[in-house]
């Protein structure tokens, strides 16, 4: 993603037993790559046993949480990493999101931790 327009994106994450998590993720003035308390980032709770669904962002330094903002000032891609424990509502996951909550400008994507080789949507237009 590259865009220079400060925004937030809300995904929804749930598995095929209806649990479900919001995670929010953007770019806002001030935002760094690591947990921002002033902006309402706060740190997610160890994940909880494997039975449990949990999903969270992943936050350098951090256990993770709901929100990650990151800095404006950026002429590198920006990535956030999604990390989902399906608990006993086995896979398939589902992820949603409104497209008109991205900024004009940039490339959103959504890919594997492969780099795409199974997973490469283009979140504009899903």
């Amino acid at each position: 993603m590259l865009t220079t327009q400060p925004f937030t994106l809300d995904v929804n994450v749930a598995n095929a037993g209806g649990d479900a998590a919001d995670l929010t993720l953007g770019l806002a003035l001030g935002a760094t790559a690591g947990l921002d308390a002033a902006l309402g980032e706060l740190e997610s709770p160890p994940l909880p046993t494997a039975a449990v669904f949990d999903a969270r962002l992943a936050i350098s330094g951090t256990l993770g949480g709901l929100l990650d903002l990151r800095g404006l000032q950026t002429t590198e891609a920006v990535l956030w990493d999604v990390s989902v424990q399906t608990g006993l509502g086995d896979p398939p996951l589902t992820l949603s999101w409104d497209p008109s909550q991205l900024p004009p400008d940039g490339v959103f994507r959504l890919r594997d931790q492969f780099g795409g080789s199974s997973l490469a949507i283009n979140m504009r237009a899903q």
